[in-house]
């Protein structure tokens, strides 16, 4: 069995298709774990859950936007989350409550029942971990709260700033090649796969997958925005990113 993983479809339904069929993902015998966020910014997260719901070894992990989605289904989504107005349909809900809204009371408990499925985590049995946004170091991760896998970049903005303390070993413009184990002597798992952050916010326009220090690995390559949808296959390394969805979406705006 071949596994991959692939997280941040944000609704680009024509992106996810495009990985897939560029790995050869065979719906039957491979495994995808998805490291959430199948919602909000582009207009087809209805045919994204479809399509994923075909994949007989799919691990699915429950990423902010979809909570988001799944209290809107429910009844339970404030709309006024901050100060500053409507924070789930400013940051791409708009137009999946439009979809919503306008889909059949099939198509709602379908999208319904996928959300809630989601786990918070997945580890498998090469002791790599898959989180949406990361986890906290000083508690057992089994102890931890959904608020913190879904939301918390702890993890992510540690590591950097670590690593900015250490010599790069190559010139790069990037974190690539860095030697160094976040973890150090707390180093108990082999990897970490986290989608939430997208790569082009921690540096610009950078629409790869960026590997923080030897042992954590971030999948968020901005798909959402003006970057590409990004599978990995864990056991080598080796990627395929799709056309950039804003391309595939010429009438819509994601979350741009």
């Amino acid at each position: 069995m071949r596994k991959f993983v692939l997280g941040d479809i944000h609704g680009a339904h024509k992106a996810l298709i495009e990985c897939l069929k560029g790995v050869s993902f065979d719906y039957e015998a491979d495994m995808l774990i998805f490291l959430g966020d199948v919602c909000d910014g582009w207009s087809e997260t209805i045919e994204c859950i479809e399509e994923l719901m075909k994949i007989k070894h799919l691990v699915y992990i429950r990423g902010n936007h979809d909570d988001w989605t799944l209290n809107y289904l429910r009844g339970q989504l404030s709309f006024k989350m901050s100060s500053t107005g409507t924070s789930w349909l400013h940051h791409g809900g708009q137009i999946t409550k439009d979809r919503l809204d306008a889909a059949s009371p099939t198509e709602r408990a379908m999208v319904k029942s996928f959300l809630r499925s989601g786990v918070k985590y997945h580890i498998d049995t090469h002791n790599n971990v898959y989180t949406h946004a990361g986890f906290n170091l000083n508690e057992p991760i089994e102890l931890q709260s959904w608020n913190t896998f879904m939301w918390d970049r702890n993890m992510v903005l540690d590591a950097i700033n670590k690593l900015d303390k250490k010599e790069k070993v190559s010139d790069e413009d990037s974190y690539f090649g860095m030697r160094e184990s976040f973890y150090n002597s707390k180093n108990i798992y082999n990897k970490i796969y986290i989608g939430h952050t997208p790569t082009t916010y921690l540096i610009e326009d950078s629409d790869m997958p960026m590997n923080l220090g030897t042992n954590i690995v971030l999948l968020d390559t901005g798909a959402a925005f003006r970057g590409k949808l990004t599978i990995m296959n864990v056991d080598d390394g080796s990627i395929f990113q799709s056309t950039p969805p804003y391309l595939l979406y010429l009438n819509e705006k994601g979350r741009n």
